[in-house]
């Protein structure tokens, strides 16, 4: 038990995080409550005491997400179906002449294009851009945990960015703005609002439909251009444990590693987690020629607070030319080149350059489980001599990852 004063004593069924928002009596407290193992069913408990507002199920982590009134803690503290109560936070999209730099042309020219391969893209939604659906829709599926529409939209343009950074064919510029595995199939999941934000328990909801519909949509590989402050390791972060779920089932799960740079420990929750590939940001200066590039100030830097290796790998991620959600839905129309394109910098980017370089492989190497991939991705890098918390293996070369 837990007692009250100056805050609550040490729990270990409440997070810190939990015990230091709940100072003050009354207060309502978005949470998700993990069940142990033997818990019945998600309908065991926690759903059914005073106090606690259920939001959704979260089976993928066999647990609920909900708003607690922190005078309820102590009745969830004692009660044997719970394992852990972690706060809902706050997620946000991590914005702050890649593909030639990237070495992605040789692929391209032979045949390499990630056309046998889905990428699910966990994101502010992805607007339906001539890029991704012409000549033919590439865009198979979309599913909204935000605004819970049946067609694929994006209010923001983080997610279309993403999306066209990933598998865009160029078809707008006459090839001129290609993403790096053009020929890809993309699924677009809404699980951040308007404003590039959401909550851990929409991502989790997001992540379980697409293990959900893995099988039928062919769903390889998947992108997380977005995070939290790591508060905890990964054993107690709900997201973190969501994402090893994929990853067990088949899908390699691409995960940006955050713009807080260049301090260390800022790597950003999910990218903390050991399977998961955190994926750091280099400027490419804007020229073909890599021996002028270098890390991005702003790339978040290792170790994680458990003292593991991150980021995993560098790849471009400033200035970055990719798709826009057209002017038009905000009352204009758009018809010239410049309201199809825009430049956005950040580790969000190098992720979804990333994510393309991965499905190029996962088309080369079919077989391939997400382990292999990491590694044959990470072995493949270039060397750039940065210490490996500001490098990790270094910096990507999609020729040199899809040879062999």
């Amino acid at each position: 038990m837990f007692e009250k004063g100056c805050g609550w004593s040490m729990s270990p069924k409440i997070s810190p995080e939990i015990l230091s928002m709940s100072s003050s009596a009354g207060r309502r407290l978005p949470v998700i409550i993990e069940l142990t193992r033997e818990a019945s069913s998600l309908g065991a408990g926690p759903a059914h005491i005073q106090g606690f507002h259920l939001k959704c199920h979260l089976g993928l982590i066999n647990s609920m997400a909900g708003i607690l009134e922190t005078d309820s803690l102590e009745s969830l503290d004692a009660m044997p179906s719970i394992y852990k109560v972690y706060p809902d936070k706050i997620v946000h999209a991590t914005l702050h002449v890649a593909v030639p730099t990237l070495r992605a042309i040789i692929p391209h020219q032979k045949g390499i294009t990630g056309k046998s391969v889905t990428v699910a893209v966990l994101d502010t939604g992805v607007h339906p851009h001539p890029d991704l659906t012409q000549p033919s829709n590439r865009l198979v599926a979309f599913a909204d945990f935000v605004g819970n529409k049946r067609s694929p939209y994006d209010d923001n343009g983080h997610g279309t960015h993403i999306a066209g950074a990933i598998a865009g064919n160029g078809s707008s510029s006459r090839g001129k703005y290609k993403g790096v595995a053009p020929e890809a199939r993309l699924v677009g999941v809404k699980v951040l609002d308007e404003n590039g934000k959401g909550r851990t328990s929409t991502v989790i909801e997001g992540l379980e439909w697409c293990l959900t519909n893995k099988s039928r949509l062919n769903i390889r590989v998947l992108n997380l251009s977005m995070g939290s402050e790591a508060t905890a390791p990964p054993a107690e972060d709900p997201m973190c444990k969501a994402v090893e779920q994929l990853w067990d089932a088949g899908v390699v799960v691409v995960v940006a590693a955050g713009n807080d740079g260049p301090t260390e420990k800022t790597i950003l929750s999910p990218a903390t987690d050991p399977k998961a590939i955190a994926v750091g940001a280099m400027d490419d200066r804007r020229t073909i020629e890599r021996k002028d590039d270098s890390v991005a100030k702003f790339s978040a830097r290792g170790p994680t607070l458990e003292g593991l290796t991150k980021p995993d790998i560098l790849a471009p991620g400033v200035g970055i030319t990719s798709l826009k959600i057209p002017r038009r839905m905000f009352g204009f129309g758009a018809r010239s080149t410049t309201d199809k394109y825009k430049a956005l910098t950040g580790t969000s980017m190098a992720t979804a350059i990333a994510t393309g370089t991965v499905a190029l492989m996962v088309d080369r190497f079919p077989d391939l489980d997400p382990g292999r991939i990491k590694e044959r991705l990470m072995s493949s890098a270039e060397n750039r001599g940065y210490d490996a918390n500001t490098q990790g293996r270094g910096y990507i070369d999609a020729s040199r990852a899809t040879t062999g």
